[in-house]
């Protein structure tokens, strides 16, 4: 009941020519701190990472669940692409949630292919407070998140997938999310597709 690859803490990191099957999450990002076992280490960043040209499927959960466990000064400049996802049968194909009053900025998931099988729930860019918030109960911020060409394609009947953005309030928001070339079974998306929820407190929502 582990997660594939998570990046905790961590800068300079890249991630090429893997396949990952799991029965959680896939590819996650987290800032657990470190304050009975490294002081200096205490609440770095996550940045400059890279994963690409990979293959992922799970069992139960998200393929990429991005600041579920934030405590990090921030999240910055990740790039996920040229990516084949199989299958995943959880809450989310990619969910990008700060908490802890951390600010996720400059993350980019390019040339995904997807095989979709009618999942509700597609895409989430959304900073919640969660369960695992550990020292800071508040929400966080997102800045310049990129989707460009995700694709996915297979069977389904109905379902085509949920894609939400969404801030908290006025203090915690969701600015600068790109869907660029986003296609769910044969139709690209637009602010108009059905299922797709802009929220408040966003800024800067662009379909291209």
């Amino acid at each position: 009941y582990n997660d594939g690859i998570g990046v905790v803490n961590s800068q300079q990191v890249k991630i090429e020519n893997c396949f990952i099957r799991t029965d959680d999450d896939c590819i996650t990002s987290k800032g657990f701190g470190w304050p009975d076992r490294d002081r200096e280490r205490d609440g770095m960043a996550v940045e400059d990472v890279t994963v690409s040209h990979c293959t992922l499927w799970t069992d139960r959960a998200h393929i990429w669940r991005l600041g579920g466990e934030c405590w990090a000064p921030a999240m910055r400049r990740m790039v996920f692409r040229d990516i084949d996802v199989l299958h995943w049968d959880g809450p989310w194909l990619a969910t990008v949630e700060p908490a802890e009053e951390m600010l996720m900025e400059d993350v980019r998931f390019e040339d995904i292919r997807v095989n979709g099988e009618g999942q509700e729930r597609f895409i989430q860019v959304y900073p919640p407070v969660n369960q695992w918030v550990r020292r800071k109960k508040a929400p966080g911020n997102v800045r310049n998140v990129t989707f460009k060409n995700v694709i996915v394609t297979g069977a389904h009947s109905g379902n085509i997938g949920l894609i939400k953005v969404s801030g908290i309030d006025a203090n915690h928001t969701v600015e600068g999310v790109t869907f660029d070339n986003v296609v769910r079974y044969g139709e690209r998306v637009t602010k108009d597709s059905p299922n797709v929820q802009i929220q408040e407190h966003t800024k800067d929502v662009v379909f291209k």
